[in-house]
């Protein structure tokens, strides 16, 4: 198994995100920007001594707090601060030679700071194909970090499978999401969050150099300048139902 460690590694957090936000940012010449952020800031409220969820790694935390990093930068920064990073690193490279070099266009921020928290995976892409490739990395970066959480070594914020299963198109002025996930896993998914859901929200937010034509996600707000939209969805309703999130975008010629 490929590890690398995400900034919660080690930290003794638990990242509960009540808004997940997944904005894209499209270029006429076909590049996106993809940034998938967790926001645990309502978790921080409820903690009582935040500084005792810091203990022993508030070094670590004046690092990374608020800077962006790729995944190899990140892994330098935690082996500065863990005998046992560095050993991982070359792990990871023994197991592939590239990894590094295949995650190059991955930007992982987090940002704890009173009662703010968020994290935020990033992917720059040079094209609808790249991202749909990345959006899978970032599965395998999670799937890392749980396995470390099962060991006791972090806790862990999850990419749903209806991200991990999503599919970006990008042509003739045309923008589009579907969504195909086995039913099987669905489910699994909708039973482990419980009542849960209903208290957590999936935010969409696409964005795009030139005006919209029109959308297909009923509800979709559309922005001033015409050039975005915004979607908001309980967490629940798209874990029983990915389906609601798939859309299409034409844009003005």
């Amino acid at each position: 198994m490929k590890k690398i460690y995400l900034l919660m590694v080690g930290m003794g957090l638990f990242f509960q995100s009540c808004v997940t936000t997944e904005e894209v940012n499209v270029k006429s010449s076909g590049e996106v920007t993809y940034n998938l952020g967790f926001n645990f800031s309502e978790m921080l409220k409820a903690v009582p001594d935040k500084s005792a969820m810091m203990k022993g790694k508030e070094g670590l935390l004046e690092l990374v707090n608020g800077k962006e990093f790729t995944t190899e930068e990140l892994m330098d920064v935690i082996a500065a601060n863990d005998v046992n990073a560095a050993k991982k690193k070359d792990s990871i490279l023994a197991a592939n030679p590239n990894y590094f070099k295949d995650t190059e266009n991955l930007r992982v921020k987090m940002l704890l700071k009173d009662s703010i928290g968020q994290l935020d995976l990033k992917v720059l892409a040079k094209n609808v194909t790249e991202l749909n490739t990345s959006i899978k990395k970032l599965k395998e970066i999670s799937e890392s970090a749980k396995d470390d959480a099962k060991k006791g070594k972090a806790n862990r914020t999850e990419i749903p499978s209806f991200i991990e299963n999503s599919k970006y198109e990008y042509n003739k002025n045309v923008f589009a999401r579907t969504v195909n996930i086995p039913a099987t896993e669905n489910k699994k998914e909708s039973e482990s969050m419980g009542g849960m859901g209903q208290m957590f929200s999936y935010e969409i937010k696409a964005t795009f150099d030139k005006p919209i034509a029109s959308v297909s996600l009923q509800g979709a707000k559309v922005s001033a300048d015409g050039k975005s939209f915004t979607k908001r969805f309980t967490l629940i309703d798209v874990i029983q139902n990915p389906k609601i999130i798939e859309y299409k975008v034409e844009l003005r010629k």
